[in-house]
């Protein structure tokens, strides 16, 4: 925990200089949606759904030659190989230009109007890889996660064991870079599991922070926490 409070003190740095009030642990909050970090965004806009990309699982079908019938594996190279046609570069073509490529290598030398047919039959998510997300404060197990993708605020504490008995469930911060940007919100996690808020999505490299109403770390975590307005949606931090 000493890691996560000297943590705490180098966000302090970035605070207004002024000394905040103490926050009392059952001060009304309200609950905010912090938006998708820049990354999360451009992650959601995956590549066309009829674009072939490396490791995709394509079923190719030629009418009436069952032997040229099969499912095959882009390779990493974006590249597909079939009887008869050979090796193809699919990786980054509609499956309707695959299509007219195979049926032009069939033309060429064995048929006279091959009907070809390319379907993905499964996506390959290329940009799936395990980021950080990092849990601290008033929680049993604090520490760095991995994650392949957003998980929701109940999920995210979780993966830490859940909240300490002293933590002050509306003094729950998730800090996130937004466009190059420290932003903050606050939620009360009381709320949350009452289903009285929404659950808010949480993602790779956030970090959440669970005030503890006791006397660990207090004056630090509740600096945080008061310099938040409570009337704000989100501010920058």
């Amino acid at each position: 925990m000493k890691g996560m409070w000297l943590w705490g003190a180098l966000l302090l740095a970035g605070c207004a200089s002024s000394t905040p009030a103490p926050m009392s642990p059952d001060v009304a909050v309200v609950t905010s949606q912090l938006p998708a970090p820049a990354s999360a965004a451009s992650a959601a806009a995956d590549t066309p759904a009829d674009e072939v990309a490396p490791q995709d699982v394509l079923d190719v079908a030629v009418f009436q030659v069952p032997d040229l019938t099969r499912t095959v594996r882009v390779n990493l190279a974006g590249e597909i190989s079939l009887p008869l046609v050979g090796s193809i570069a699919a990786g980054g073509k509609t499956v309707r230009e695959v299509e007219l490529e195979i049926a032009e290598r069939l033309r060429q030398k064995y048929m006279r109007n091959p009907n070809v047919t390319v379907f993905i039959k499964e996506k390959h998510k290329a940009d799936v890889v395990a980021q950080r997300l990092t849990v601290e404060g008033a929680v049993k197990q604090p520490g760095v996660f991995e994650i392949k993708e957003p998980v929701t605020l109940l999920q995210a504490i979780a993966l830490a064991r859940g909240v300490e008995e002293t933590a002050n469930l509306k003094g729950v911060i998730v800090f996130r870079n937004v466009d190059n940007q420290r932003m903050a919100a606050r939620f009360d996690l009381g709320a949350i599991r009452k289903g009285q808020a929404a659950d808010p999505d949480i993602y790779p490299n956030d970090i959440v922070v669970v005030d503890d109403a006791g006397t660990r770390g207090r004056d630090v975590l509740r600096a945080i926490v008061s310099s938040l307005p409570i009337l704000s949606v989100f501010r920058p931090f």
